[in-house]
C-alpha cells in the first residue's frame, strides 16, 4: 500500500477561493527560490511564474456510493415510478417524481447499468438498486459540481445521507468511488509553451488539444485509475455556461479578463483505495495529502537542464512550486445564497433562444412592437390550437398545461398531481400491495 504523505494532513479548513500560501516569488534580479539561475539554455518559461495566483481549490467532481438494502416500500414505489416514466401519455409521464424532503426527483425511464433505478435533480443523480441485489450498492450518485462549490463537501453528503436513508437501510459509510480535485489559477506562464518533455510522470499518455485553433489545455493519463487535466477553465465556461465561476473568481481579485487556469486530478477508486483512501471521512481528512501526492509523486512540472540527463533532478518549474504549494482543509465552500435543487434552464434559454418564435411571427407579421407583438402571439396561438382541437382533444389553454406540466418534471420546479379525487399511480401500487399482504396472498 501507498503511503499518504503526512504533511498536509489536518491542514486549517479554508473556504472556498481562500489563497494558498504565497506563490513563489523571485529574491532577486538573477535567481529564484529553487537556486535556478536563468540561461540562454534554460527555456524562457522557467523565468516566469512569479505571478502565478491561485484563485480557488475545490472538489469538483464526487462520485459515492451507499451499501445497504432499498426498502419493499421505496421498491414499489419506484416500480410505480418508473412505468409512469416510460408511459406515451403525458398525464401519465408527468407524475414520473418522487419527492424527498426538499428535493424533488425526475424518476427516469430506465436505470443504469446493475441499477433498477434512476432520480434526478440539480444536486444528484441518485443510481438505486432493487432490493436484496447481494455485492450491490443501495446507491451509487454523483454528485453536482455547483452544490460542491458553494454548499461544500461535508454539508452536501450529509444531506444526501438523509435521501438515502429515506430509500432504505444504510449498513455503513458512504465509500468513494472517484473524485476529481481542482484549482484555478492564472498566471504570467505561457501555457501553450510547455513540452511533453517538460513533465516527470508515471503516466504513459499526453494529448495536447485546441479549440478554433486556440490551445485549451492537455491531458497527461487520460483513461488511468489517476490523470490530470491543465486547461484554459475561461474557455471551458463559454461551451459549459458555469458562469457563476466568474463571479466566483472576481470576488478573489480576477481582473475579469485574464485566462484563468485550472489544474485538476481526477482519482477513481482503485487508485483512491492505494492510498487508503475508502470511505468520505477518509478523503475529507486527506485532500492535503492528495493533491501533494499528485503533485510530487505522480506528477512534476520541471524545468529542463541541458546539463543533466537525469529528469528526476531537473528542478521544479516556478508555477508547479505554487501550484504544489496550495492549502487544502476538510472544507471547501464560497458564500452565497443556498444552490438550487431544481435544473431550471437560464435566463439566456429562456430569454434569448426562448423568443425566437416571438420574433419570427412578429417579422411575419410585420410587427415591430414587443408590446404589441407578443398579445398579438398569443391570440394567434390560441386561435390555431383551437382549428386543432377536434383531433389532438386539447385546447390551447390544455396545450400549454401540457407543456408546463411535462417541463416542470424535468426542471424539478413543481409537483404534479393526478387529476382531483384520484389516487397517485404509485400511493395505489402501495395499497394494492398492503390488500394483498393482508388477504395473505
Amino acid at each position: 500500500m501507498v503511503k499518504i504523505p503526512k504533511e498536509q494532513n489536518g491542514a486549517a479548513a479554508q473556504p472556498c477561493g481562500t489563497p494558498p500560501r504565497a506563490s513563489h516569488t523571485a529574491s532577486d534580479g538573477n535567481h529564484d527560490e529553487t537556486g535556478a539561475i536563468p540561461s540562454n539554455t534554460a527555456p524562457a518559461n522557467c523565468t516566469n511564474g512569479s505571478n502565478t495566483g491561485i484563485l480557488r481549490t475545490g472538489i469538483d467532481s464526487l462520485y459515492l456510493s451507499y451499501p445497504g438494502d432499498l426498502s419493499a416500500e421505496s421498491a414499489i414505489r419506484l416500480e410505480a415510478l418508473k412505468k409512469l416514466a416510460q408511459s406515451k401519455d403525458p398525464n401519465s409521464n408527468k407524475l414520473a417524481q418522487h419527492q424527498i424532503g426538499d428535493h424533488l426527483f425526475e424518476v427516469a425511464d430506465r436505470g443504469r447499468s446493475v441499477y433498477k433505478y434512476v432520480l434526478r435533480d440539480h444536486w444528484y443523480n441518485l443510481a438505486i438498486s432493487a432490493p436484496y441485489t447481494d455485492h450491490t450498492p443501495l446507491a451509487y450518485v454523483q454528485l453536482a459540481s455547483e452544490a460542491l462549490t458553494f454548499e461544500g463537501a461535508e454539508a452536501v453528503e450529509e444531506d444526501l445521507s438523509s435521501v438515502i436513508a429515506s430509500l432504505g437501510c444504510i449498513t455503513g459509510g458512504p465509500g468513494v468511488s472517484r473524485v476529481d480535485l481542482c484549482v484555478d489559477f492564472t498566471t504570467d506562464v505561457d501555457v501553450e509553451s510547455i513540452q511533453e518533455g517538460d513533465w516527470v510522470t508515471r503516466a504513459r499518455t499526453f494529448n495536447r488539444y485546441s479549440v478554433q485553433r486556440i490551445f485549451s489545455g492537455l491531458t497527461i493519463g487520460l483513461g488511468g485509475i489517476i490523470s490530470a487535466r491543465l486547461y484554459d477553465k475561461t474557455l471551458e465556461l463559454e461551451k459549459s455556461h458555469k458562469d457563476y465561476l466568474k463571479a466566483i473568481w472576481g470576488d478573489l481579485g480576477w481582473n475579469g479578463h485574464s485566462r484563468v487556469w485550472r489544474l485538476e486530478f481526477q482519482l477513481k477508486r482503485d487508485f483512491l483505495k492505494q492510498l487508503g483512501i475508502r470511505t468520505f471521512s477518509d478523503l475529507t481528512g486527506n485532500l492535503g495529502a492528495l493533491w501533494l501526492y499528485a503533485t510530487s509523486e505522480w506528477l512534476r512540472l520541471t524545468c529542463p537542464d541541458p546539463t543533466d540527463s537525469t529528469q528526476s533532478r531537473w528542478p521544479l518549474h516556478p508555477l508547479w512550486e505554487s501550484l504544489q504549494a496550495v492549502n487544502w482543509g476538510s472544507s471547501h465552500s464560497c458564500d452565497r445564497q443556498h444552490t438550487p435543487k431544481g435544473r431550471p434552464p437560464s435566463d439566456k434559454s429562456l430569454f434569448v433562444n426562448g423568443l425566437s418564435g416571438l420574433t419570427s411571427y412578429m417579422a411575419r407579421e410585420g410587427i415591430t412592437d414587443a408590446y404589441v407583438g407578443a398579445p398579438a402571439f398569443f391570440r394567434a396561438a390560441a386561435v390555431y390550437h383551437s382549428g386543432r382541437e377536434h383531433y389532438t382533444g386539447l385546447s390551447f389553454e390544455d396545450y400549454v398545461q401540457e407543456k408546463v406540466e411535462s417541463k416542470a418534471k424535468r426542471f424539478n420546479s413543481i409537483r404534479n398531481r393526478p387529476p382531483e379525487g384520484e389516487l397517485h399511480p404509485a400511493d395505489d401500487a402501495l395499497a394494492r400491495e398492503y390488500r394483498r399482504r393482508s388477504n395473505g396472498e
